[in-house]
């Protein structure tokens, strides 16, 4: 099906591009951008659109911490382990990790995460509610930080305690 059927079948039925966009579960943004001319659609869109219009409702997506409770419960982890052999309240960092004062140990703990568990950016990102753009930057900024020898010790009993317990 393409955008202009969409559209024309949107009309006919008397629907808002709003309300077609909540259905189809697409920014509404998207659709002028498309109608326009600006973006080309993707198959993906079309297809919500569609399903939309047909009276198909779209799955509703639950909280994605929800999903995976061992990525996130991971990430705590290491947040917790990082915080104190850096002198920091585990309890403080683990209940604002985004604070300011703690983005080295985010970063390491993304980090830890990410390599220890063969966790893809995308997917952490996901997992904790960030964008895969900011788990690259954090993770790039651990790599930076392992130059410090007390930050690649800290890495590696990191490393060292998830290998005694595979054991």
């Amino acid at each position: 099906m393409n955008f202009s059927l969409i559209d024309a079948e949107r009309t006919r039925a008397g629907l808002s591009i709003a309300e077609l966009s909540r259905r189809a579960g697409v920014a509404y943004s998207t659709y002028w951008f498309i109608r326009e001319g600006k973006v080309k659609p993707q198959a993906s869109t079309l297809k919500r659109y569609a399903e939309a219009l047909q009276g198909r409702p779209r799955p509703k997506v639950k909280d994605v911490r929800a999903r995976d409770p061992f990525i996130c419960s991971t990430y705590r982890g290491y947040l917790a382990l990082i915080a104190d052999r850096l002198g920091f309240d585990p309890l403080r960092v683990v209940e604002r990790p985004k604070a300011r004062a703690f983005w080295r140990v985010r970063a390491l703990a993304l980090n830890a995460t990410s390599v220890l568990h063969d966790v893809g950016a995308a997917e952490l990102g996901r997992a904790i509610g960030e964008s895969k753009q900011i788990v690259h930057w954090n993770l790039r900024q651990a790599e930076d930080m392992r130059d410090d020898p007390k930050i690649d010790a800290l890495m590696r009993e990191a490393a060292r305690l998830i290998a005694e317990k595979d054991e």
